[in-house]
């Protein structure tokens, strides 16, 4: 087993994306770190977002009605 201090850099953003391989070369699993799986999953949601916007299935509330439903009024 290597030794951690005989490698030149442990830190998981300065390293591609890992693919384990199982018995038949297919992939067992995919390793990446917590940050690029964020930005992977806003990604996806903003893409979402603008499809549904481009099929005009979304819809939208005043600025002052979202205070008011969130208890923000200023009074």
């Amino acid at each position: 087993m290597e030794d951690p201090a005989d490698c030149p850099s442990r830190d998981p953003l300065s390293h591609p994306r890992g693919r384990p391989t199982g018995p038949a070369g297919q992939a067992a699993a995919v390793l990446i770190n917590p940050q690029e799986l964020a930005d992977l999953e806003d990604e996806l949601a903003l893409a979402q977002y603008r499809a549904r916007q481009a099929e005009q299935a979304t819809t939208g509330a005043p600025h002052d009605e979202v205070r008011a439903r969130l208890g923000l009024d200023r009074g």
